[in-house]
């Protein structure tokens, strides 16, 4: 896959995961079901993955087409440059490099994070049970993995009830979030939205532990509640990996911990969720702009590129607005993708040719061709065998010249083949 085809799938990842996360948030975040909550946060961003890096194949058929003569086609019988787009031959687009340099500050920002919690987990701590409790100012009270961080300032009382949230945190496996939204952070670091996510995952985590205190340990509510009050003017340390106890809003907390348990009709909203999914699933999958996909001839090597060459017939230098393909005579030509057939004739230059009209926006060109298989006005679809490779017009062997047509100008074929 090239870079630039990953960076634009990157892109489409994000935009799926801001709109279900949207999802999530309209329908979804005021239920009591915290459980999965936590789970629909945590599968927000490889779902969004999945769905842009492994869609299902297929094509969106046009409902309507418009007429040939509204279009301005690019004449057969011609070779002009001044309709040549040569931006596609660049190796690294300005979008390509300014998504691998934020990257690599996203990463570089990543790791400092990771040295200043290492730096609190390597102080001295007193082991207790399965958890590791550390004295220090350095931050807020919090918690990481096995280990709780405590102000030594703090009352007895204050000790006692932070130590019964933050073991919640730990026996919840809430760290590990946290970690893997930190990757998610980095190599999607374009992302706005990073920022809500991650506040709603971590308010999820507290919803969780706060529920499980109250309902499952000795400590009264009222205790609890005014414990959450009187840290609500501990500072808010920079920490991002930690979990800290007092976490804004500290009225959405206290009110969920009084809020009745959410309906079980209240669950169908999760449909809603996977209605999106869906949604997504299908916009992703489908081949909307007749964009060209696949090599128009099988395993066959290309012996020119696109781009200014020296012409083997003229004797010299011409813009070759194509690619061709060494193949023998008779071997299959097939669609690159869906269309309709606006030409099938024979030209001086491109010998017997075809020209196939994909959208609005693409068109597909075969030319020197042995044999026809289709004829003007026959609809085709991906992968169909179109034609045979022949040697005619303006040709010295048995090759295919193919040539790909985007908003009336000559573009590279070779950024629409896959692994290339």
């Amino acid at each position: 896959m090239a870079i630039a085809e990953f960076v634009m799938n990157m892109l489409k990842a994000a935009l799926a995961a801001n709109l279900l996360f949207l999802v999530y948030y309209f329908f979804l975040k005021d239920l009591s079901h915290f459980s999965v909550n936590r789970f629909v946060l945590n599968l927000i961003y490889p779902a969004a993955l999945i769905l842009a890096f492994f869609p299902i194949e297929g094509e969106l058929q046009p409902i309507f087409s418009l007429p040939t003569t509204a279009l301005d086609v690019a004449p057969t019988n011609m070779l002009q440059t001044e309709n040549v787009n040569l931006e596609h031959t660049k190796p690294f687009s300005f979008l390509v490099l300014a998504y691998c340099t934020g990257l690599s500050i996203a990463f570089v920002m990543g790791i400092f994070r990771w040295i200043k919690v290492m730096m609190l987990v390597f102080l001295p701590h007193e082991k207790i049970g399965n958890m590791k409790l550390v004295l220090t100012d350095k931050t807020a009270p919090a918690s990481f993995f096995g280990f709780v961080f405590l102000s030594p300032t703090l009352s007895q009382e204050q000790k006692e009830m932070i130590i019964a949230h933050e073991k919640w945190h730990i026996h919840l496996q809430h760290s590990l979030d946290i970690m893997l939204f930190s990757v998610y952070k980095v190599i999607f670091w374009f992302n706005p939205f990073n920022y809500f996510i991650e506040r709603n995952l971590k308010l999820v985590h507290e919803f969780q532990v706060d529920k499980n205190v109250t309902e499952r340990s000795a400590i009264p509510f009222e205790r609890y509640a005014k414990c959450l009050l009187e840290m609500a003017h501990a500072t808010h340390s920079d920490f991002q990996l930690l979990h800290q106890f007092f976490h804004h809003p500290i009225k959405t907390r206290i009110k969920m911990l009084v809020k009745k348990p959410s309906k079980p009709v209240e669950s169908f909203k999760y449909f809603i969720l996977l209605l999106a999914v869906f949604g997504l699933l299908f916009a992703f999958s489908i081949n909307h702009s007749g964009q060209p996909e696949i090599r128009p001839v099988a395993n066959a090597p290309i012996s020119s590129g696109f781009g200014y060459r020296y012409h083997p017939v003229v004797k010299k230098s011409k813009l070759h607005n194509g690619v061709d393909f060494s193949a023998p005579k008779g071997t299959p030509v097939y669609a690159t993708a869906d269309g309709t057939v606006i030409e099938a004739d024979t030209a001086k230059n491109y010998g017997i040719h075809i020209k196939i009209q994909n959208s609005d926006q693409y068109q597909t060109h075969f030319c020197h061709l042995n044999e026809m298989l289709v004829k003007v006005g026959d609809r085709v679809t991906k992968g169909q065998i179109i034609a045979k490779v022949g040697n005619t017009g303006l040709s010295m062997r048995p090759h295919l010249h193919y040539e790909v047509i985007e908003n009336g100008k000559w573009v590279d074929p070779m950024q629409f083949m896959p692994n290339e």
